[in-house]
């Protein structure tokens, strides 16, 4: 079970920047204007069910700690990140705890109806995600805090396994100034 949440550390971390907005029609509106500078990454939390073909299923959480990373949002629509945070992942039978040295990633973002969409979310792994992730502003405070939820869903193919992965993932993102 420890090599299947070995296998989970980099999924949850890649599905996270592939997470597709809820539909919250009580969304709290948002502008790509006043979303522009610097955020602290308060909290990144998630809550992931993964079904891995014939080895089983496993549920479980991710929070981090310790979070100094900067998010910047520049009015050209580019954002970056820097900062260092500690991620826990918690599944039934273990929990593991990583050191994360160069914040989440940087790409693009765009706000559009209340939603904030970003590519280039760090997975963890080396490699950034080119298809937004898109998220849903669950509560905003003009020039203080961004709360946003997103979801992902999908089933991939295990390019070093060969195995077919299935992966539902909540994910729960805080900012502040």
């Amino acid at each position: 079970m420890r090599n299947l949440s070995l296998l989970m550390l980099p999924l949850c971390l890649l599905l996270f920047t592939a997470c597709g907005g809820d539909d919250d029609s009580d969304a709290v509106e948002l502008t790509q204007e006043n979303v522009v500078g610097d955020w602290n990454l308060v909290e990144l939390n998630n809550d992931f069910d993964v079904s891995i073909a014939g080895l089983g299923d496993e549920s479980g959480s991710s929070e981090i700690a310790n979070s100094t990373v900067v998010v910047t949002f520049a009015a050209d629509g580019t954002w970056s990140s820097a900062g260092q945070y500690d991620i826990t992942i918690m599944s039934s039978d273990t929990t593991e705890m990583e050191t994360y040295d160069d914040g989440i990633g940087s790409g693009t973002y765009s706000v559009t109806n209340s939603q904030l969409s970003m590519t280039g979310i760090d997975a963890g792994d080396d490699s950034d995600t080119e298809s937004p992730t898109v998220f849903t502003v669950r509560s905003y405070v003009m020039g203080s805090s961004l709360e946003l939820v997103g979801n992902a869903s999908e089933t991939i193919m295990d390019p070093f396994f060969g195995l077919t992965v299935s992966v539902d993932v909540d994910t729960e993102m805080v900012l502040e100034r």
